[in-house]
This record gives C-alpha cells, structure tokens and sequence, in this order.
C-alpha cells in the first residue's frame, strides 16, 4: 500500500498559507503551491488569487436557521441529537463516526465538517475558472463533505491524497476512490505526478 504523510506548520511544503484576514492564498519566498509546474506569470497569478469567500458554504437552504454543517451532523449523527437551545439551530451532542480516526464522538464541537477535495485543491486544480453558482455549488455538495476530528481536518488542510492520508488505514482506498470521483464530477485536472499516484494506489486497494 502507498503511504502519505501531512506536513505541519504554518505554512505548507512549497512556503504558502492562506492569510486569514484578507482570506488571500500566497507564498513567501520563490516557490507557489505548485512548484512542479510550469506555469505563466498570469496563470500563477490566477492560481494565487484565491478566497475562501469566494466558495460560499454552510448556507442554509430551506432557511431553517440549520446551515448545511448542522443539517450534515443531524443526518449523520448515530442517535438523536440535543441541540444548544430551544431554536434548533445548532447541534450540541449525538453521536458520530469518524472515518479518519475510526473513533466515535458525542459532542459536535469535537468535530468539522470536511471537504474531502478541499476548496483550495479545487480551486488550483481548475475551480478558479468557476462561476460564482459553480464555486457555491461545489462548497455545498453533501457528496464532497464528512463529518470528522476537528483535528485531523486541521491537519490535513488543503492537502491532495499524495500528501495526507486518513490515519485509518483501512478507509484509505475508499477516501481516495472518494476524492477522485469529486475531482472527475467536476471535471478538475490532476498534476501529472498527482495523477500518476491515484492510479498506482487505487491499483493496490
């Protein structure tokens, strides 16, 4: 089986963060995200210029006051859930299955909602070219979202399946199967080197 590992700190592998008051993915240094390739000035550019806000999430569909995170934890949650207040709004308790780390929660605050291809991956895979309702939809769609440790959502962060895996080995394939079906929905586009990975994993599964 083919192994991953997260990479930790501030700032990921090639130098790069997402500055968390601008909302704006830059590098420090020469480097981009994705350094392997070669790219034109204006299209590293349009790599770069992302936003989070940009890929509006946890909406709230039939304006219930419960955003798609509190309507995922109540549909996923293992017995019925106890809410803050009287208003439903937001999930307190339940019970929960992580697939990441195999264990199993009671408190909501334990827990993220995570997008197995993440916005940022999306977006420097071909989502930058999306339309506002396109980034929207994508940021929503319950098939790309699972309910996990806060922790390893953290830990994972922007990563494709060449650099993180879940630390359950035995959800692996299906996190990758997972993943590269999204990346085929919305017709993203791998690296060479990602690409070359997935096959030969999804191989060994």
């Amino acid at each position: 089986m083919v192994s991953a590992n997260a990479h930790g700190g501030r700032t990921n592998k090639d130098g790069c963060h997402e500055n968390k008051k601008t909302g704006v993915y830059h590098c420090h240094g020469e480097k981009l995200q994705y350094s392997t390739l070669t790219k034109t000035k204006n299209e590293s550019q349009k790599l770069l210029n992302y936003r989070r806000s940009d890929y509006e999430h946890w909406i709230d569909r039939d304006d219930d006051c419960q955003n798609e995170r509190q309507e995922l934890l109540i549909k996923t949650s293992q017995k019925k859930v106890r809410f803050t207040n009287s208003k439903k709004c937001t999930v307190f308790s339940g019970r929960w299955y992580d697939p990441y780390s195999g264990d199993t929660f009671t408190r909501a605050s334990d827990l993220d909602v995570d997008h197995v291809v993440p916005l940022l991956w999306a977006h420097n895979h071909g989502g930058y070219q999306w339309s506002k309702a396109k980034k929207r939809e994508f940021a929503n769609d319950t098939e790309n979202l699972l309910v996990v440790l806060d922790r390893l959502n953290s830990q994972k962060s922007a990563s494709g399946p060449d650099s993180w895996l879940p630390p359950q080995f035995f959800y692996q394939c299906e996190y990758v199967e997972k993943f590269d079906s999204i990346v085929k929905k919305y017709k993203l586009k791998y690296q060479s080197g990602e690409k070359a990975f997935i096959q030969k994993f999804l191989a060994e599964c």
